[in-house]
């Protein structure tokens, strides 16, 4: 009992330990971020382009804005900002979005204000491989399968 007791304590040490050094790297990364400042991008040119262009053409519209404002083309553009242009689909970007920008080394972040920033990453699909047969009874739906395996029980 004595020695699980002291067995716990000693790990309950370790944790305590780690999650500091945990915590003291975070401290560490902020402190390397260093905040340029807040913009507010208008995005009104991005309707001048086709129904199916715009929210694309918005998001290079902030990228060249920033690229102006902080002479360098190394800018990455954040979860929430993203998500923000998309929204409302590609035909209806917003007209106009509150951006705050930090730099990370040699690179510029720029995320919706009010939010730290999230890199995105695109999600990746698997492929299923299928066979001909399976892609036939796919569209043709379950009434035909039925059908089909009905006929096989009358010959059967």
């Amino acid at each position: 009992m004595e020695k699980e007791n002291i067995e716990k304590k000693e790990e309950e040490k370790e944790k305590k330990e780690e999650s500091k050094v945990e915590e003291e790297k975070i401290k560490e990364e902020k402190k390397k971020v260093e905040e340029v400042g807040i913009f507010v991008i208008p995005l009104r040119k991005a309707f001048r382009k086709t129904r199916n262009k715009r929210a694309k053409y918005a998001i290079n519209l902030i990228k060249d804005f920033l690229e102006r404002r902080l002479k360098s083309k190394n800018i990455k553009i954040g979860k929430h900002l993203n998500e923000k242009i998309w929204e409302r689909g590609i035909e209806k970007p917003p007209r106009r979005v509150k951006v705050k920008v930090s730099k990370v080394d040699e690179e510029y972040r720029a995320e919706l204000f009010g939010y730290e920033y999230e890199e995105f990453k695109l999600e990746e699909f698997e492929k299923k491989e299928e066979g001909l047969k399976e892609k036939l009874m796919q569209r043709l739906g379950p009434k035909a399968i039925k059908k089909q395996k009905e006929e096989e029980m009358i010959k059967g």
